[in-house]
């Protein structure tokens, strides 16, 4: 037999062992079935329970686990009934058998449910398991078994969700491990109660033999060899049964006592807590709960006195407390870390716990053990100060002394809610600078008002105060010791009353100084430590009302205030002439306005700057603008000027400004200012040759002189200016050494258009075309009709005037001018007078133009203007103004006659037609022709003619009718021959569209007219 067929026959061996196996269990289970149904429910109970747990069992042998779970439920709720019967009632030890064996039970029942993935239904048997024996104590001398039962039952719980993973729920609900670990830790915690009273006397008596070990979760009487087994005091559990205590009664108790003295109890609870804490910190994470675990761990360390691993868990829910301002359970836990402070040594923690107990919204309370003595707020301050003196008080490593600088923060944080800066601190600080705004180089006051609120008087030996700028930091110190209470100083806080200190300082230069902390310092002489107190300004000035307690005690009582006499009373109301005494107004105290910040200015300039102008400047010119300076200050012996220009942009397009179109159109529009180069727009000329430096030298002027500055501003754009004049100088008196006295002042220059245009378009007929409705025809002469109209509150002198056509191309022009009545017409002739506008008059001009470009939107051309103010004609300015958006279309048709400028009388002429399509349709026209006839009146022709004679004989149709293609031209030729000589009319041409039915206007020629020579050479 090889390798390969000897494990084949060990498969098969297996399978045959295990089918026997199986056959074998299955019958056993069958068997038991049998012996199970004979027995009686009442009396054979246990032996009911015994039964079917050995059917579960086989069951489970067989990897049947839903048969096992059944008959497991089955034997629990044979169990269940047993527990009820008056037949087992005050049996203890029957009691404490069926605790142990319900156990096992729930133990597999819970194992099979999560294994199924039921959580629920284990949980709920698991809650009536327990529901079912909390109340069944047992031994009334050995209580600490039950709770120790309880804590294992959960623990056990825990451990089963703890191993099943996917079982386990939310924090939220009764199947996370750490909710069973905990209720575990609290039952332990019952345990170790009962203990200590019922057992621990054994253990110092010396009673206890510690070496049987500690007692077994499942263990039964030794007395009894199988679980189930009856007592064997009872023969027959139908037998009369005696409840008395059994004769070995106090050595079940010795032997239960030396097995409980041998359990760690504090060790047992602080692993069931760190079990439940590390649950807890598994995601999602529950802060409550791991606080909350901490809480309990810090609080069995701390009674287990092991004081290193205590005072992290106290330090850990102290800012819990803390922050959310549980001030009594606060107090608990700093009492607790004061004794953990004590005890390791640390000074610094001692004192930090101990000035945060002894702040006023703290509760006073009991000490956390009773083997530590009370301690009162005034013993906490005094224990501080005995610290500092190196003799606070001792504990396990000697007496406390400080070894580094301890700082303490009295205000509430920044970010800290609303309650808590509305709690009385240990020292309350509030400051005010006495004016809000000074100048540099003049005083400067600062009033710091303090008060304590410890319970005993309390002298600092120095306080600091910082501000933003040390140049200005400031101290007092108090020579005294800080243990003498007694006797004056400037330091010295009584409890509840409040001081205020004066420091008085000079403004050094501009800037803005804020107090940003006051250090309070306890140091004493002999020590390198101290303890400082830090109060925080926080930013933003507040105004702080007076003290409700000062204000009742600045009003009068009202017991002493005077009361007329009912008699007198009486007597002057039956007279009638009864006076009502008011009583006096109450004192009241000035407010105390915070204000931790100052705005330090420069040196108070004396110097006024004045500007002359004429409003408003114009755009294009160079606007006049002189700035006088008036020393009022000692004299100046040198100093500079600068220029800041901020021009005010309005978000407006140039129609909206009423520049260019035919009416003002007014929307709203926003602005921000923006910046601009001075040397770009101010000028010591009127043009741009002499731009202003970036700094004006100034110097010699004497107390009470004046000097002026004429300068020029360039405003190329309708746009408001802001101009900032910087003065900086020396005095003869501060020198050139001392910081330079700055003055700063603003002008506004409001900046408007010189004219307004209305361009109004109209055909040669005079009609007006609505430019904003009706589009221009392209290559139709239009006449254009300009009204300059003045804008500002003075007269202006218009120079000239002229119409600059714009290209669409570098040579081809947008339209044609033909013809202009403009001043100057283009050309600045010094013979010509300019012409004075004033605001109640206007100036009208017109243009004759030809469209030659088509398109939707386009100005034709720009409208230039040369003006001056009134009263300084020499300087000279130039505005454009576009012409408004227009659209130019071109004809759906046109037409043109050609005929020779002159002729001869009985010469033929040509005279053609020639009609252009430019649709995208094919269209029909008709043609007409009527002769030209001689009027009666007529005197055009030099020779004598019949009334009624035709001028021309035409040869070509005088009508016709004829289509024209898309974008095609047609032409139509006739010849004329003239009748006689002289001016006359061309015969008429009238042109129809069918499908408009309308005439084609560019051949209406009636006032056409041709020069006819006489024919001298003998001819028709």
């Amino acid at each position: 037999m090889n390798k390969s067929e000897m494990g084949a026959s060990v498969r098969r061996l297996e399978k045959s062992v295990m089918e026997l196996c199986v056959a074998f269990y299955r019958e056993e289970a069958r068997r038991i079935k049998g012996m199970r149904d004979k027995l009686n429910r009442v009396t054979q109970a246990p032996l009911l329970v015994r039964l079917n747990f050995k059917i579960a069992y086989y069951a489970e042998f067989r990897s049947a686990h839903r048969p096992s779970l059944k008959y497991y439920a089955a034997a629990y709720n044979h169990l269940r009934d047993m527990s009820s019967m008056d037949l087992y009632a005050g049996d203890q030890v029957r009691l404490h058998e069926m605790k142990i064996i319900g156990s096992y039970l729930i133990f597999k029942i819970s194992s099979l449910y999560l294994a199924f993935g039921s959580p629920s239904d284990a949980v709920s048997h698991f809650q009536k398991h327990v529901l079912l024996f909390r109340g069944k104590v047992g031994y009334a001398d050995r209580e600490y078994e039950h709770w120790a039962w309880l804590q294992h039952e959960y623990q056990l719980m825990g451990d089963l969700f703890e191993r099943n993973p996917a079982a386990a729920g939310s924090v939220r609900t009764y199947t996370h491990p750490g909710y069973y670990f905990q209720a575990a830790a609290r039952y332990a915690t019952q345990r170790k109660k009962h203990f200590l009273a019922q057992a621990l006397p054994l253990k110092s008596s010396g009673q206890a033999d510690l070496s049987v070990g500690p007692p077994h979760p499942w263990a039964i009487d030794p007395r009894q060899i199988y679980v189930g087994q009856p007592p064997q005091e009872q023969a027959h559990p139908l037998e009369h049964r005696d409840h008395a205590p059994r004769a070995d009664a106090k050595d079940d108790f010795l032997r239960s006592g030396s097995q409980e003295c041998c359990v760690d109890h504090s060790a047992l609870i602080v692993e069931l807590v760190t079990k439940a804490w590390t649950c807890y910190k598994q995601p999602p994470k529950n802060k409550r709960m791991i606080l909350a675990m901490a809480s309990h761990l810090a609080q069995e360390h701390f009674l287990g006195q092991q004081w290193g691993q205590a005072k992290p868990f106290l330090d850990k829910i102290a800012g819990n407390y803390r922050k959310e301002m549980w001030w009594g359970l606060m107090a608990h836990t700093l009492h607790m870390t004061l004794v953990c402070a004590l005890h390791l040594g640390l000074a610094k923690d001692y004192i930090t716990a101990a000035l945060e107990l002894v702040a006023p919204h703290m509760p006073s309370l009991p000490p956390p053990s009773p083997r530590e003595p009370a301690l009162d707020k005034a013993t906490l301050q005094t224990h501080v100060m005995q610290i500092l003196a190196g003799k606070g008080p001792a504990g396990q490593a000697g007496p406390l002394a400080l070894d580094a600088p301890v700082e303490v923060q009295l205000d509430a944080p920044e970010n800290a809610g609303a309650a808590a800066h509305a709690l009385t601190p240990l020292v309350s600080v509030k400051v005010q600078f006495t004016q809000p705004i000074v100048f540099a180089q003049a005083p400067l006051q600062l009033l710091v008002r303090i008060t304590t609120h410890l319970p005993q008087p309390v002298r600092f030996s120095r306080m600091k105060v910082v501000f933003t700028d040390s140049r200005y930091d400031q101290e007092r110190e108090d020579d005294k010791p800080i243990h003498d209470v007694t006797s004056e100083g400037d330091l010295l806080f009584l409890p509840d009353q409040m001081r205020t200190l004066t420091f008085d300082m000079t403004g050094i230069e501009k800037m803005d100084l804020e107090c940003i902390a006051i250090l309070l310092y306890l140091h004493p002489a002999s020590s390198s430590t101290y303890v400082s107190f830090r109060w925080n300004m926080h930013k933003g000035s507040k105004e702080l009302l007076q003290d409700e307690a000062a204000r009742k005690l600045a009003m009068p009582s009202p017991a002493l205030l005077p009361v007329p006499s009912t008699t007198e009373n009486t007597t002057s109301r039956k007279k009638g002439r009864a006076k009502k005494e008011s009583p006096p107004p109450p004192v009241r105290r000035k407010k105390f306005v915070e204000r931790s910040g100052v705005k330090i200015l420069d040196y108070e300039a004396k110097v006024d700057m004045q500007v002359t102008q004429i409003a408003p400047a114009l755009v294009t010119e160079f606007y006049a603008w002189t700035l006088t300076l008036t020393n009022n200050d000692n004299h100046i012996a040198k100093g500079t000027i600068s220029f800041t220009i901020s021009s005010q942009v309005a978000h407006t397009s140039l129609a909206t400004q009423g520049l260019t179109a035919q009416s003002t159109v007014t929307s709203p529009s926003s602005t921000h200012l923006v910046e601009t180069n001075a040397s770009a727009s101010i000028f010591l000329s009127p043009d741009n040759t002499r731009p202003i430096p970036s700094e004006l030298p100034l110097s010699d002027i004497p107390s009470g002189g004046q000097v002026s500055f004429p300068l020029y501003i360039y405003t190329p754009a309708m746009e408001d200016r802001q101009i900032t004049v910087t003065l900086s100088y020396h005095t003869s008196a501060g020198g050139s050494s001392s910081p330079p006295t700055t003055s700063s002042r603003t002008f506004h220059v409001g900046v408007a258009a010189p004219f307004s245009a209305r361009f109004h378009f109209f055909t040669r007929t005079l009609q007006p075309v609505a430019t904003f409705t009706e589009s221009l025809t392209l290559k139709e002469p239009l006449l254009l009709n300009v009204e300059t109209l003045c804008t500002p509150p003075f007269p202006l002198l218009l120079h000239a005037s002229r119409l600059v056509l714009n290209h669409a191309d570098k040579d081809v022009p947008v339209a044609t001018l033909l013809a202009t009545t403009g001043i100057g017409a283009g050309t600045a002739a010094p013979e010509q007078q300019p012409v004075r506008i004033g605001k109640a008059n206007k100036f009208t001009e017109w243009f004759h133009i030809i469209p030659q470009v088509p398109g939707e939107a386009f100005s034709l051309g720009t409208l230039y203007l040369r003006w001056s103010r009134a009263e300084s004609p020499a300087l000279i300015s130039e505005i454009g103004i576009p012409l408004p958006q227009l659209k130019v279309s071109r004809p759906s048709f046109s037409a043109e006659v050609d005929t020779p400028a002159s002729g001869m009388v009985g010469v033929p002429l040509s005279h053609n037609i020639t009609i252009t399509n430019h649709t995208n349709l094919i269209q029909e026209f008709t043609l007409g022709i009527t002769p030209a006839i001689a009027a009666p009146t007529s005197s055009a022709a030099t020779v004598p003619t019949d009334t009624g004679a035709e001028l021309f004989l035409i040869s070509g149709d005088k009508s016709a009718t004829f289509s024209i293609h898309p974008q095609r031209t047609f032409t139509v030729k006739h010849h004329l021959i003239p009748m006689v000589a002289g001016k006359l009319p061309l015969p008429i041409v009238h042109l129809t569209s069918k499908r408009f039915n309308k005439e084609l206007p560019q051949i209406k020629n009636n006032a056409r007219l041709i020069f006819i020579k006489p024919n001298t050479t003998g001819g028709l």
